[in-house]
């Protein structure tokens, strides 16, 4: 063997230290590497947990919406509850009213067929107040004919005698108005 100079000793050294500083510097950018991979890497976890919180706003925004469209169909239902309940009140005052308004013209006609029953009965009794007080003329009448045709028979003698002995006359005469009236003389 050859014994080993001072001048290979530093050439190999030099290359051992350009290996190592090589080796390094590749390590370097390995780590270098590995550092842009994990930053790209949280960036895009970074970028996905934003994706994932837009998300949750839009459907939070969605729910939102549809809450406030449930709210006003709801309200938009009470509303039409409302008027529906008015037009029944309505409604009912209305019939109420043409029961009242057909009560008082039953009423009305009552009180007509009371007062034409009243006038009838009246006129009924008028009536027969004159079918009476003519029958009792025409009977006084026939009485003051029956009457004079007797006295004119008898002698005035004797009705003379009898009237003084009784101490009165009797005498029926026929009024203006058709009545009759009798007096003692």
């Amino acid at each position: 063997m050859q014994p080993i100079s001072s001048n290979q000793i530093r050439g190999t050294s030099s290359l051992n230290e350009e290996e190592e500083e090589e080796e390094e510097e590749e390590e370097e950018e390995e780590e270098e590497e590995e550092e842009e991979e994990e930053e790209e890497e949280e960036e895009e976890e970074e970028e996905e947990e934003e994706e994932e919180e837009e998300e949750e706003e839009e459907e939070e925004e969605e729910e939102e919406e549809e809450e406030e469209e449930e709210e006003e169909e709801e309200e938009e239902e009470e509303e039409e509850e409302e008027e529906e309940e008015e037009e029944e009140e309505e409604e009912e005052e209305e019939e109420e009213n043409i029961e009242e308004e057909e009560e008082e013209e039953e009423e009305e006609e009552e009180e007509e067929e009371e007062e034409e029953e009243e006038e009838e009965e009246e006129e009924e009794e008028e009536e027969e107040e004159e079918e009476e007080n003519m029958k009792t003329r025409t009977r006084q009448r026939r009485l003051v004919v029956v009457v004079s045709s007797s006295n004119s028979s008898s002698s005035s003698s004797s009705s003379n005698s009898s009237s003084r002995r009784n101490g009165t006359n009797i005498a029926i005469t026929s009024n203006g108005d058709g009545s009759d009236s009798r007096s003692d003389r």
